[in-house]
């Protein structure tokens, strides 16, 4: 069911539900994932059963992480999805978070739609983080919305870090489902920080 559930809300962030004509059938329904495509192995974060947000707040999906002593990254080659809403619940860039607990198993950035920084109102091309000297690769540059095999090669996980807008025709949920299609085309592994 779980499965079934997660495929109808990348569905339905892609644009495949139908417009609900009442409140009843506004509920989202189970949609099979496309034949086409590998299931991917999803894992959301922030969700129940994790440590409980401490009194003075929410725990962002970067402090669970923290918590966990970032479990379910240990051992593996990271490449992290984000941009500068990337942060923990004391600021800190979850690019140096990651890197201050993962070291070298953290491989690769990439960026979406206005560049890891957040600045850039033009399409982004490559280019390389001047503190971890990590590639940043651009998921909003020409034609290239999306991370391709070669970029996702030594990669074991992809971990996604946006907070999102709140609308629905914004790029950064269309980002998120892009890159979970390559991850599971690619057989990787695909974490979502909520």
């Amino acid at each position: 069911m779980k499965k079934l559930l997660l495929s109808a809300v990348v569905l339905c962030l892609f644009g495949f539900c139908r417009a609900a004509e009442t409140w009843e059938e506004s509920k989202i329904s189970a949609v099979p994932w496309p034949a086409a495509l590998p299931t991917p192995k999803i894992i959301v974060t922030g969700k129940a059963g994790l440590p409980e947000a401490p009194a003075s707040g929410l725990l962002a999906g970067a402090d669970v992480l923290e918590r966990s002593d970032f479990a379910v990254l240990r051992g593996k080659k990271v490449g992290i999805i984000t941009n500068q809403t990337g942060v923990d619940r004391l600021g800190r860039g979850i690019v140096d978070v990651l890197y201050a607990a993962l070291g070298k198993d953290l491989t690769a950035i990439f960026s979406p739609e206005h560049g890891f920084r957040g600045g850039a109102d033009e399409h982004v091309g490559d280019s390389v983080d001047a503190v971890t000297g990590l590639p940043i690769y651009s998921l909003y540059g020409k034609g290239h919305l999306r991370p391709s095999a070669k970029e996702l090669e030594g990669i074991d996980v992809l971990v996604f870090d946006i907070q999102d807008v709140g609308a629905r025709f914004y790029t950064y949920l269309t980002t998120m489902g892009l890159c979970m299609e390559e991850a599971a085309r690619n057989g990787k592994e695909f974490v979502v920080l909520d």
